[in-house]
């Protein structure tokens, strides 16, 4: 009896183990890349409600670039070296933001997980069109594939309670 006991409780930790480990289809593990914030804006003309754009040459970041206005140049980048994600949204009105959280290696692929803040209506904002945007850059991945993953994310502008 004691003997069974031990052996059905070595099978429950080493099932708690596997739990533990992910059942050995959890896939990859997800490796952080430094990413550095290159500029952003709420002024640009593209033609996309949502644009998620990777580029990979100084000529694609030439034809890119007049599409937004940030308030400061953009800062240099050494296309040798590091690759640039542009993410941008349209809004019916000013308070809205792109922000990227996190940019890491899963695999094969590159994943850009970034949010997309939303005022909440009591926020006094500009009234008028916009197109917020934000520019990062990080170390270029050769062959890998670039994923965007957004989530919207409201943000109250007065104390609880509102106004």
């Amino acid at each position: 009896m004691v003997r069974l006991r031990r052996v059905l409780m070595f099978l429950l930790c080493c099932s708690l183990v596997g739990l533990m480990a992910g059942c050995g289809g959890a896939g990859p593990t997800p490796e952080p890349i430094f990413f550095d914030s290159l500029g952003t804006g709420v002024s640009a003309t593209f033609d996309a409600d949502t644009t998620e754009v990777v580029v990979r040459t100084a000529e694609a970041w030439a034809a890119i670039r007049d599409e937004m206005r940030p308030p400061q140049p953009f800062r240099s980048v050494d296309f040798d070296e590091d690759m640039v994600v542009v993410l941008a949204r349209q809004a019916d009105s000013g308070g809205y933001s792109v922000d990227v959280r996190r940019v890491e290696r899963v695999g094969d692929e590159v994943v850009v997980r970034y949010v997309w803040g939303v005022p909440e209506t009591d926020c006094i904002t500009l009234q008028g069109e916009t197109t917020p945007f934000r520019v990062v850059a990080f170390e270029r991945v050769e062959g890998a594939e670039v994923r965007f993953e957004s989530r919207r994310q409201i943000y109250r502008c007065s104390p609880r309670g509102g106004l």
